[in-house]
């Protein structure tokens, strides 16, 4: 097991790709002058997996895109139904001649307008408490990325002093991170402390938010790691676990050639 330390060196390359496409394209078996139809029909498999992976991915986001275009109209007509009716008090508190049924009227619009607004504080903060159940499953890096968006969180929702529209702006912005960092590699290079006692820096590849796998330039130590409700666990490997894992690597970085390479991590 092997624990994070603080960043040394934050070199982050983003490549939108969605999270199983993201861990199937390094999943498969290497390529060599000996392999046979059994390969080629399992990677046809595997792309036929990819293509209808891509799919329901794409169906979700335009589903939430739609979604938070609609939140975001219904605290837009909310804002504008609150000015007028605010305006609407202060020019009737003007006028003498404003009846008490006109009043009456006016003051029930608010009620309802307020009320709309308290049914809105629910939805959001059922957003809030998603946001909050994620943070934990955060890599070191991302999460120290995003810790000004994490702090503005309330603790409590239903203590909160914050305005609804503040936010519902905060947990939008923090998921459509996570939700970005999810979607793709991420290579970041950071201090690791193996179970010697020895302190090693690595380049450390994160298949979104599913895994990730490491290996230092002299190619000695890799492994890989694995998120968890108590934050992200880490394994060394050897021999040839170990060499899959270095190819891995070295295929994002474009320095060998590509290949399919079966890693030897299983995904829950």
């Amino acid at each position: 097991m092997i624990e994070n330390q603080s960043v040394t060196t934050m070199t982050m390359t983003q490549r939108r790709t969605p999270t199983l496409l993201a861990a199937g394209l390094i999943t498969v078996i290497s390529l060599a002058p000996e392999v046979h139809a059994q390969s080629m029909n399992d990677a046809r498999e595997l792309f036929k997996e990819l293509t209808q992976t891509k799919t329901i991915i794409s169906s979700e986001e335009n589903e939430w895109a739609q979604e938070k275009a609609s939140i975001q109209d219904l605290l837009s007509i909310t804002r504008e139904e609150s000015a007028l009716l605010q305006e609407k008090i202060e020019a009737l508190n003007k006028n003498v001649t404003t009846t008490d049924e006109d009043r009456e009227k006016l003051l029930n619009k608010i009620k309802e307008a307020r009320d709309a607004a308290g049914s809105f504080d629910g939805v959001v903060a059922e957003l809030e408490a998603s946001a909050r159940e994620l943070i934990p499953f955060l890599p070191t890096m991302l999460k120290s990325e995003l810790q000004p968006l994490i702090m503005r969180l309330p603790k409590d929702s239903a203590k909160t002093s914050q305005s609804v529209s503040q936010r519902m702006q905060t947990v939008i912005a923090l998921l459509s991170q996570m939700g970005k960092f999810n979607g793709a590699l991420t290579m970041n290079s950071e201090v690791k402390e193996l179970d010697a006692g020895v302190s090693v820096e690595v380049k450390t590849l994160y298949l979104g938010l599913a895994m990730a796998i490491f290996t230092d330039a002299s190619k000695e130590y890799s492994g890989y790691g694995k998120p968890g409700a108590d934050g992200w666990t880490w394994s060394t490997v050897e021999g040839p676990a170990a060499d899959k894992i270095s190819t891995a690597i070295a295929i994002y970085e474009s320095t060998v050639d590509p290949a399919f390479v079966k890693l030897p991590v299983d995904i829950d």
